[in-house]
């Protein structure tokens, strides 16, 4: 079940930080929601952030790093908390690469 009581970490700025991504996933895991007016503009940033980018790129994977491919995970937030205990945050030495639904 959903809890509703809202988000009570440390206040949300742009940029996100690490420590911020971090908390906001400490928020979702105990089932808080995110202030609507947060939210919309995550959404807005990450719209004109995608736009911007190609549909395909090549991606080399740097030396001394290993890429974990995730096949799709039909938008479950336990399952992504799941693969992330078990290989990692991604960072710039654990690059993940999620396919979804390029099938469909």
């Amino acid at each position: 079940p959903l809890n509703t009581t809202a988000y009570s970490g440390e206040t949300l700025r742009f940029p996100l930080e690490e420590a911020s991504v971090l908390d906001m996933v400490s928020c979702f895991c105990r089932g808080q929601q995110m202030p609507r007016d947060f939210v919309h503009e995550l959404l807005k940033r990450q719209l004109r952030l995608l736009e911007s980018l190609p549909n395909v790129v090549e991606y080399e994977v740097p030396a001394n790093c290993v890429i974990c491919i995730v096949g799709d995970i039909h938008g479950q937030f336990n399952d992504l908390m799941h693969i992330f205990r078990c290989h990692g945050f991604p960072s710039a030495t654990r690059p993940y690469l999620f396919n979804g639904d390029f099938v469909d």
